[in-house]
């Protein structure tokens, strides 16, 4: 998808005037031997601009566009034949790309993840509505305006300058109202921002993001993925990831929560990255799907 320089600079190396050759110093016997520094390992496969990308704990960079979007699908059916039988067989895609795509707000993704929280679809749905409306001073309906993109939606400022009982009255529980003042000081601060966040590795995100009251791995893993849409995520806190890669890799689990433990997904899931994001969704998404067998090649 990338190319590298290395031809570049092998080139210019060869180019340049050797430099004089000096005296060896004579060897210290009473200083200690050192160890040769290790080089730095990759992932078998990787392509080479997300190796590099990936050194000193840097971003991932996202998918922005369909071009990269091919080469993930590509790689990833080059590496598992299973998964690209799904991949060949499914209309949907985990992302759009549109022309130009819509402005990310953190504050209103991870204010709805904390409203939608332990509540059904059209309950959270409401109190989002009313939270939107009480804030905004604007009539939305309740299943589309409040969580359409262009939609208004409240500022952290707004939210700080609200009361508790003002909040509460949308429907918001004390434990969630606490949650969605907690985000909206570090939003208003600039503790979290998308200026921030795009410097971060996914790592430092999930410990930045969980660090506001309410958020937790699964809340921070949803957000990378479909909203920041950084390619390498694998969650393993969702059930239906985890029962989709049990049925995939042929897992045996004990009971209705598929826990084999993090380490044993994570070590089956070796051979998706970089792109385990998009692993992760076809994990979902074959289980709702009707496929013609699959024929391993012999």
């Amino acid at each position: 998808m990338r190319v590298t320089r290395s031809a570049t600079r092998k080139r210019q190396a060869d180019a340049a005037e050797p430099a004089p050759v000096a005296k060896p110093a004579k060897p210290d016997k009473r200083a200690k031997p050192t160890k040769p520094t290790k080089p730095a390992k990759t992932a078998a496969g990787q392509p080479p601009a997300l190796q590099q990308q990936q050194n000193h704990h840097q971003q991932q960079p996202s998918i922005t566009t369909e071009q990269q979007y091919k080469a993930a699908l590509s790689h990833l059916s080059s590496r598992d034949p299973k998964l690209a039988h799904i991949i060949a067989h499914c209309p949907t895609h985990i992302w759009s790309f549109p022309p130009q795509l819509p402005p990310i707000d953190p504050f209103k993704s991870l204010a709805r993840a904390i409203i939608f929280q332990q509540l059904n679809g059209k309950a959270a749905q409401t109190i989002m509505s009313r939270f939107v409306s009480k804030l905004c001073g604007t009539d939305t309906d309740t299943d589309t305006d409040a969580d359409s993109d262009t939609a208004a939606f409240p500022t952290p400022a707004q939210v700080m300058a609200c009361s508790v009982d003002d909040l509460r009255s949308v429907g918001l529980s004390a434990r969630k109202t606490e949650y969605i003042r907690d985000l909206a000081a570090k939003c208003a601060d600039g503790t979290i921002s998308m200026d921030v966040m795009a410097t971060l590795s996914d790592g430092d995100l999930r410990s930045l993001l969980c660090s506001v009251k309410g958020i937790g791995p699964w809340t921070v893993d949803m957000f990378l993925m479909m909203q920041l849409r950084r390619p390498d995520v694998l969650p393993t806190g969702d059930l239906g990831v985890r029962r989709g890669m049990c049925q995939h890799f042929g897992l045996k689990a004990a009971g209705k929560d598929y826990n084999v433990g993090d380490a044993v997904l994570k070590k089956h899931a070796e051979i998706w990255e970089p792109y385990r994001t998009l692993g992760s969704f076809y994990m979902w998404q074959f289980q709702d799907m009707t496929l013609p067998p699959y024929e391993e090649d012999k």
